[in-house]
C-alpha cells in the first residue's frame, strides 16, 4: 500500500465505495508492523465505529487484497495476519510467541525466464526476545 489517499483514490476508480468504515480499516493497517488479525483490525477500528461488524472488517480486507493493496499470511494453521506493505519482503514467524517480524529481501524478480510477479517467503523459528527468555537461566 503505497499510502492512504493514493490506495482510495485507486480503489474509487476500480468502482468501489470508500466508506468511513473502509478507510479506518485503511488507517488501522498502514503502518501497523504488528501484523494484527481481523478481530485486531476489528477492536482498533471499533473504537470509532462501535457498530462496525467483524463480517464488514473481512470483507474489506478481502476486497483489499483483491485489489492487492496488502497482503494476508498465513501463521500456522489457523491464523491469518495482515500487512499492508506488498513491496518483496519476507517474514519470520516466531513459534513461541507468534510475533511476525518483517525481514529486508529483495526477492527473485525472474526465474530461468518466468517473470515473478508475486513471493512468499515465511521463516519460522524462536525470537530472540523468547530465546532470552527461554535459554536466561542457563
Amino acid at each position: 500500500m503505497e499510502n492512504i489517499p493514493a490506495t482510495l483514490e485507486k480503489l474509487k476508480k476500480q468502482g468501489y465505495k470508500l466508506t468511513p468504515q473502509r478507510q479506518a480499516i485503511l488507517e488501522s493497517l498502514f503502518g501497523n508492523t504488528t501484523h494484527p488479525s481481523a478481530s485486531e483490525i476489528h477492536r482498533d477500528v471499533c473504537r470509532r465505529f462501535p457498530m462496525l461488524s467483524l463480517a464488514t472488517v473481512y470483507n474489506t480486507l478481502r476486497l483489499l487484497e483483491a485489489a492487492q493493496e496488502i497482503r494476508s499470511i498465513r501463521a500456522g494453521t489457523d491464523r491469518t495476519l495482515y500487512d499492508y506493505r506488498t513491496d518483496p519482503h519476507a517474514h519470520f514467524i516466531c513459534r513461541s510467541c507468534g510475533n511476525v517480524i518483517d525481514i529486508e529481501e529483495e526477492g527473485v524478480r525472474e526465474l530461468d525466464g518466468h517473470r515473478i510477479q508475486f513471493q512468499e517467503v515465511t521463516y519460522q523459528g524462536i525470537c530472540s526476545v523468547c530465546c532470552r527468555s527461554l535459554f536466561e537461566g542457563d
